[in-house]
């Protein structure tokens, strides 16, 4: 009671002393106590851990319990102890012949558990040790691999096949649900809401309850205020995420009071599931940090917000006195970080300057204050884990008050993110919110060339990666022929060597191969003038140089190659302006 931390560190030692000296009939009596306490619905999370680790304590100095390993595995999935329940779940698999059943359960609590311990491989290995044993893969196993393109195709050929029509009603009804959460996974937000659409008719409460958590996020990324609020009633309000959803849906109608109370009773909620989380490293409880970290970001928001209606109506009065106020958003450049960026700026005193001039400092204030949080939200991002789910669910929360204008390169970062990882569609989605035209996964079509030169390098490289490389290169030139003198440095040096290295790669049959070499050396070249400490633009224009020279001494022998390499040399990276680059 002096101490209870020294208490629970020493609890496992104390009963391995006590066990050894009890006797059969109060071991027994000892065994029932604790399944009762195992089985308790309302026993605390802590106290189960505390069983669970004592448990694995006792097995570990082999004197395991007398504990049902099923028991103790259900007990470690209610915990959110993964490891630990994966162990239990192993013992029943490894079990003799008789004691267990390897079945589609078995199978199937596998698999979820190895995924959500991040172990890819242990998963697909039990998939394959079901196909040998000839035990029926389930449908929603592919889920559970992750793999979701796969899954939805199979779920669709299902749906609109003739399999649909032998079905009954509530076998297609899971195929539907199943389609859901594909397209859930794969971020596919219209098509998700329209499917919902279709089956919400035919779900009871139970079920609609089941498909409101996607339904409800997709709303959300979608800005479907009113159908979220519609959805959103059947999340219970037991757990973190209806309660994070009614948060959001209260920020957004700007009812800060509501909005911080259900921010407080989320994180309360949060807490038990972290310490189980924790209790298993960082690894485990990344996610639950994530849900954290978006309370947190929406409380900014909520300030964001406030801030924001305090410069519109400052605005507002400087126009009622007569005044138009210079001062935007975008006219206040981003200042740097410091201690104070969350509070909303004090308002001017009186003496200051009446009428607009205060109401002008007021404006200058504000934007300064939100210029400076887009800069805290942008940095804070680079330190996350570099995991399209991670990103999307900060920048969901951020995108409630702020433009993708406003925050075109944590986009475009977004974006490059995406297209590393194979997600595709979400690349050309979150791009097409910064160009003006149409850019799908099927159709390029600008109507201009993007204002921000980053946005268009972004949208060059995802139409290389997309299989469209004559597009990428000609949007390419084009940037860096109409917008070379607004771009940064290190900017022209990475297109510079994106254009060179496709060049290389796919060069244009239209153009002559004399003519796309030129081209490619004079972008390596130019490469090593914007970043001269650059080893990447070294390399590729040395490289260059040198395959070159080994073609010109296959044509036209050493001497002729001697004097085609020096001239190349001679007009490359060592001297020459900006204006010759390309």
């Amino acid at each position: 009671s002096v101490y209870p931390q020294l208490a629970r560190s020493v609890f496992n030692c104390g009963f391995v002393s006590c066990w050894s000296e009890l006797r059969a009939e109060y071991r027994q009596s000892l065994v029932q106590s604790l399944e009762t306490a195992l089985a308790a619905e309302g026993m605390p999370t802590e106290v189960l851990q505390l069983l669970l680790n004592l448990a694995e304590f006792m097995e570990a100095h082999e004197a395991p319990l007398p504990l049902d390993a099923c028991t103790l595995g259900a007990v470690a999935t209610r915990c959110h102890a993964y490891a630990k329940a994966l162990h239990y779940k192993e013992l029943e698999f490894w079990a003799e012949p008789g004691e267990s059943t390897v079945d589609g359960e078995l199978i199937d609590a596998l698999l979820g558990l190895n995924m959500n311990l991040g172990q890819l491989d242990a998963a697909a290995g039990l998939l394959r040790y079901a196909s040998s044993q000839h035990i029926p893969v389930r449908d929603w196993w592919l889920e559970n691999l992750h793999e979701w393109e796969a899954a939805l195709r199979l779920y669709e050929e299902r749906a609109q096949g003739n399999a649909r029509k032998d079905a009954d009603e509530a076998v297609a009804l899971q195929w539907d649900l199943g389609r859901m959460r594909c397209l859930h996974a794969l971020s596919e937000w219209a098509p998700l809401v329209q499917l919902a659409a279709q089956v919400w008719p035919q779900l009871d409460t139970e079920q609609r309850a089941e498909v409101a958590p996607p339904v409800a996020h997709a709303q959300w990324q979608l800005g479907d205020w009113a159908g979220m609020r519609r959805t959103v009633q059947y999340l219970p309000v037991e757990t973190a995420h209806g309660v994070f959803c009614r948060a959001m849906l209260s920020a957004h109608a700007a009812d800060w009071y509501g909005a911080q109370n259900y921010v407080e009773r989320a994180r309360a909620l949060l807490d038990a599931e972290l310490r189980g989380a924790l209790a298993e490293g960082y690894d485990r409880a990344y996610a639950t940090l994530v849900s954290v970290q978006q309370l947190s970001e929406l409380e900014e928001v909520c300030a964001y917000r406030t801030v924001q209606q305090r410069m519109s109506n400052a605005q507002a009065d400087a126009a009622a006195l007569g005044y138009g106020l210079g001062v935007t958003l975008d006219s206040v450049p981003p200042p740097l970080p410091s201690d104070g960026y969350g509070a909303p700026p004090p308002a001017p005193r009186e003496g200051e300057g009446g009428g607009a001039a205060a109401a002008e400092v007021l404006v200058a204030q504000c934007a300064e204050t939100l210029a400076l949080q887009r800069v805290v939200w942008a940095r804070r991002l680079t330190g996350c884990r570099r995991s399209v789910d991670v990103w999307q669910a900060l920048i969901g929360v951020q995108t409630m008050v702020v433009s993708p204008d406003e925050h075109s390169a944590t986009l475009v970062k977004f974006a490059a993110l995406c297209r590393k990882r194979g997600r595709m569609r979400l690349c050309a989605h979150t791009l097409s919110a910064l160009v003006d035209g149409e850019l799908s996964d099927k159709v390029c079509s600008l109507r201009s060339l993007p204002r921000e030169p980053l946005v268009a390098l972004g949208v060059a490289k995802y139409l290389w990666t997309s299989g469209r490389q004559r597009e990428a290169q000609a949007l390419l030139r084009e940037l860096l022929s109409a917008r070379e003198g607004e771009m940064a440095a290190g900017l022209k040096l990475r297109a510079a060597l994106a254009l060179g290295r496709w060049n290389e790669e796919a060069p244009d049959l239209g153009a002559g191969a004399e003519e796309v070499a030129e081209e490619t050396l004079r972008c390596y070249a130019a490469a090593t003038r914007h970043g001269p400490n650059e080893y990447k633009a070294w390399h590729a224009w040395a490289l260059a140089n040198f395959e070159m020279a080994s073609r010109l001494e296959q044509q036209l022998g050493p001497a002729g190659a001697l004097g085609g390499a020096q001239s190349s040399i001679g007009g490359g990276g060592g001297g020459g302006g900006e204006g010759d680059a390309l």
